[in-house]
């Protein structure tokens, strides 16, 4: 490349792979120069949850509450142990995203769904 001409560059936030001349490296947790890999604890999970309960709860189908608060209450459960169980955690939040009706697109519910992936893997 001449000295005259520069380098592209590209915005690669949320990227899977980054491409080295001829040949790209794809991995799972790949990120550009400069950003850092997101992070969340245990406890900051716990207390989103604990945030987004009432609201979720009062904006589900009636009908849909009973066992919306019973999942929740599994979820914050396995969150309490000592070591949750990763699957168990990722197969607890799907239930409740399947049961939030119109909150299953929210911010809110996208917040922790990046926090459960970052601690927990899966999606």
């Amino acid at each position: 490349m001449s000295a005259d001409r520069e380098r592209p560059t590209v915005d690669m936030r949320g990227a899977q792979g980054i491409a080295y001349g001829d040949h790209s490296q794809v991995t799972g947790n790949t990120f550009a120069m400069g950003q850092q890999a997101p992070t969340a604890t245990i406890e900051q999970l716990c207390s989103a949850v604990a945030a987004f309960r009432t609201e979720l709860l009062d904006t589900a189908a009636p009908e849909n509450r009973p066992e919306l608060g019973r999942r929740l209450g599994q979820l914050e459960d396995e969150l309490a142990d000592v070591e949750p169980a990763g699957p168990v955690v990722l197969s607890r939040w799907k239930q409740v995203r399947r049961l939030a009706g119109p909150l299953a697109a929210s911010a809110s519910v996208a917040q922790i769904t990046d926090m459960v992936i970052t601690l927990f893997g899966g999606g």
